[in-house]
C-alpha cells in the first residue's frame, strides 16, 4: 500500500481509503468525491474513492428498486386480495414480505460499506467484485495494481 499521506487534510492512507465507504451523514460521498478529484500520487486511495463513488451509486440505484419492488408488493398484495375476496390474507403476507424484504436489505446497507471500510482500514483487499474493474478503469489503474 502506499504509504504517502493524502492531499487533503493529509490524512494515513488506510484512513482515507475506509472513509470513502462509511455510510454515515454521507460521509462517503464526500471522502470519495474529494480524494479522487485530488490524489493523484496515492493509487490506493484514488482506487478506494472511485469505488467509493461506485458504490454510493449502487445504493441509490438499488434505493430506488427496492422503494419500487415495495409499492408494488404492498399495492399488488391488496389488489389481488381484493379481487379474490381473501379478507385481507393476502394483504397481510405481502406486509410480511415487505417487512423481512426490508429487514436483509437495511442490514446489507449498514454491513455491506463497513464491512469495505473495516478492510480498507485493514489494507486486505476491498474489491466489490462488479464495481471493481470499473473503479480501476475510472482512477486510470492497470487491471490487477494492486494483486
Amino acid at each position: 500500500m502506499d504509504t504517502q499521506l493524502t492531499t487533503v487534510g493529509n490524512l494515513d492512507p488506510k484512513l482515507a481509503s475506509a472513509l470513502c465507504y462509511v455510510p454515515v451523514m454521507s460521509v462517503n460521498l464526500i471522502a470519495s468525491a474529494a480524494f479522487f478529484i485530488t490524489e493523484k500520487e496515492n493509487r490506493t486511495v484514488r482506487f478506494h474513492a472511485a469505488q467509493g463513488l461506485l458504490v454510493v451509486g449502487a445504493i441509490i440505484v438499488s434505493a430506488v428498486v427496492f422503494s419500487l419492488l415495495t409499492v408494488l408488493l404492498s399495492v399488488g398484495g391488496g389488489i389481488v386480495d381484493a379481487i379474490l375476496g381473501l379478507g385481507g390474507l393476502l394483504s397481510i403476507l405481502s406486509s410480511l414480505l415487505v417487512l423481512l424484504i426490508s429487514l436483509v436489505y437495511i442490514l446489507a446497507l449498514i454491513g455491506i460499506p463497513f464491512g469495505l471500510a473495516a478492510m480498507a482500514y485493514m489494507e486486505k483487499p476491498a474489491r466489490v467484485p462488479m464495481l471493481a474493474g470499473f473503479a480501476e478503469r475510472m482512477a486510470g489503474l492497470e487491471a490487477g495494481w494492486n494483486d
